[in-house]
């Protein structure tokens, strides 16, 4: 939550939104712009919700999830050092756009501004959702950027459009084509024993 070329050492630090109430969103979806450049696996960031003020914090998603249309860049890593004051999870962002230098870890940096976004269906319906973004530094190669993020939209997530067409061949095969929009997930069950 720096953009100095570089940021305190053992930093603990925290950007946390005001409430949120989603008792009309069903299908909350998150998107924004991120950038990150810390050293690798023992600096970066995360992202978490609170659903009782801030008392506990709960880590949204995991490390290298698979992404989709909806759901894309979200974590880069699995364990980050520095996050240990403050989540027990520490899967987040990190890394940087750079080489190994001596003791300080390079690599696996955004290079850039990245747009991520992920659902949130645990959070449907919920009457009070607070979320923040952690930081956490180690006490040694410190001299990078940090972590910004941009064009933060919380929304109800777009529907899928379910569409499908069929041709029957001369052998009679009929082959069925998708023309679904967005991202659905489909099974065939024709019935058959």
């Amino acid at each position: 939550l720096t953009n100095t070329n570089t940021y305190s050492d053992g930093e603990a630090s925290w950007l946390q939104s005001p409430c949120f109430d989603f008792t009309n969103l069903q299908y909350p979806w998150l998107s924004m712009k991120l950038y990150w450049e810390t050293e690798q696996q023992w600096d970066g960031a995360s992202f978490q919700y609170s659903l009782d003020n801030g008392n506990s914090w709960v880590t949204v998603g995991a490390a290298n999830e698979k992404g989709d249309c909806l759901n894309k860049n979200w974590f880069n890593t699995p364990a980050i050092s520095a996050l240990s004051p403050l989540a027990t999870r520490l899967q987040g962002w990190t890394g940087n756009g750079k080489l190994n230098a001596g003791a300080c870890r390079g690599g696996n940096g955004s290079k850039g501004w990245v747009q991520a976004a992920r659902t949130l269906p645990e959070l449907g319906g919920e009457p009070s959702v607070i979320f923040r973004f952690i930081f956490g530094a180690g006490t040694t190669c410190n001299n990078y950027d940090g972590f910004a993020m941009d064009s933060i939209h919380i929304e109800e997530a777009p529907p899928n459009n379910a569409g499908f067409s069929w041709v029957c061949d001369s052998t009679r095969k009929v082959r069925f084509i998708n023309s679904s929009e967005l991202c659905p997930a489909y099974q065939w069950n024709f019935g058959d024993p």
